[in-house]
């Protein structure tokens, strides 16, 4: 049993993944700030607005916005909570060579390869493909369609747009932002924002703190 951090779109999609893992408990309810709980349930699942509440310690980060998702990791460290089981649609594959941590999601018709390690948080949406030989850091989105190819490695807190395509053995640093569609070749320092085939920086600034 876990709860999930958000109660938006992107924690229902996360919701419907559960449904289809074969895993025997859906999650206990959703946590969300107060000022936020504007339903009392959601499909069913209670909305939590106060942690002394919850019915479970474990949890799943259901937000999309990097920043709102660091600041809602770190409060879930402060007040005690751990990350989930990793969760994984039925229509996934994962090599029984590769390493996920915990709080992961992976999508419908993901794909993950052997000797890649994903690190805690992150989510890969449906159609995403991690090739053997790469690591994913922590608390990153890979969003659907997109590629990471062969020993590639993408840091920590960093967004990989739809369909985007991350070329073999390129680094990713923290704290970046590729956008959709876009075709990285070569490496990409911490806090960028690359967009274009092929993939050009247009923004470039000092990485924050990571959770």
């Amino acid at each position: 049993m876990f709860v999930l951090l958000g109660a938006g779109a992107l924690a229902r999609d996360i919701v419907e993944t559960v449904s289809g893992s074969g895993r025997s408990d859906l999650p206990a309810g959703f946590l969300v700030h107060a000022d936020f709980a504007s339903e009392k349930t959601v499909w069913g699942l209670p909305v939590f607005t106060e942690a002394d509440d919850l019915p479970t310690r474990e949890f799943v980060i259901g937000v999309g916005d990097r920043e709102l998702r660091l600041q809602m990791i770190s409060y879930a460290r402060e007040i005690g909570l751990v990350a989930a089981e990793p969760l994984v649609s039925a229509a996934t594959y994962v090599s029984p060579r590769a390493e996920i941590h915990g709080g992961v999601g992976l999508g419908f018709n993901s794909i993950v390869e052997c000797n890649v390690i994903i690190g805690e948080h992150s989510l890969l949406m449906h159609n995403a493909l991690v090739s053997h030989d790469c690591r994913v850091g922590e608390n990153c989105v890979v969003a659907p369609g997109a590629v990471v190819e062969g020993h590639a490695t993408v840091g920590s807190n960093s967004f990989i747009g739809a369909n985007a395509a991350i070329a073999p053995g390129v680094t990713i640093g923290s704290n970046c932002h590729i956008s959709p569609g876009s075709a990285v070749l070569r490496d990409v320092p911490d806090g960028s924002t690359v967009i274009g085939n092929p993939g050009r920086i247009i923004k470039s600034v000092e990485p924050k703190v990571s959770a």
